[in-house]
């Protein structure tokens, strides 16, 4: 990168050009390639943005857009899981101006006509009667760092 950006600097440009971006984080910013990671609540198709976004290749090198729903920016664990299950490698990346993944829910607005499959969540009254009978021992910071319930 070569104007590295802080995360609220990088948050405000990016939402000056595209408004359905609601929160920011970038990680390994300490090397060539930092990953900047952007919720939205989608209302167009996110590569339908990648000419708006351009000029900002001296600030990002890697983004990838995630839904605000059920996505917990700043947890990487679980982070990973929803980004690889939700590409399709041939879709849903573009290399130019820089590396842009989109790593949402696909829809209607994307021009996917099938249901996409949703997240594999546990309903919470399974999780309590579990807990009742000392299967096992969680509580709420559990279950959100690892995406068992809607959150």
């Amino acid at each position: 990168v070569k104007t590295p950006l802080s995360g609220e600097e990088l948050l405000k440009k990016l939402q000056d050009v595209d408004d359905q971006i609601v929160k920011l984080r970038q990680y390994f910013t300490d090397t060539k390639n930092p990953v900047c990671i952007v919720t939205v609540d989608k209302k167009k198709p996110v590569l339908d943005m990648v000419q708006n976004i351009a000029d900002m290749e001296e600030h990002i090198k890697i983004l990838i857009y995630i839904d605000k729903a059920n996505n917990d920016i700043d947890n990487p664990y679980m982070l990973v899981w929803r980004v690889v299950n939700n590409i399709d490698a041939q879709r849903d990346i573009a290399l130019d101006p820089f590396i842009i993944v989109d790593a949402t829910a696909k829809g209607a607005i994307d021009g996917y006509d099938r249901e996409w499959p949703g997240d594999t969540l546990c309903d919470r009254d399974v999780l309590n009667s579990l807990q009742e009978r000392g299967f096992i021992d969680i509580d709420e910071k559990f279950m959100k760092k690892f995406g068992l319930v809607d959150f």
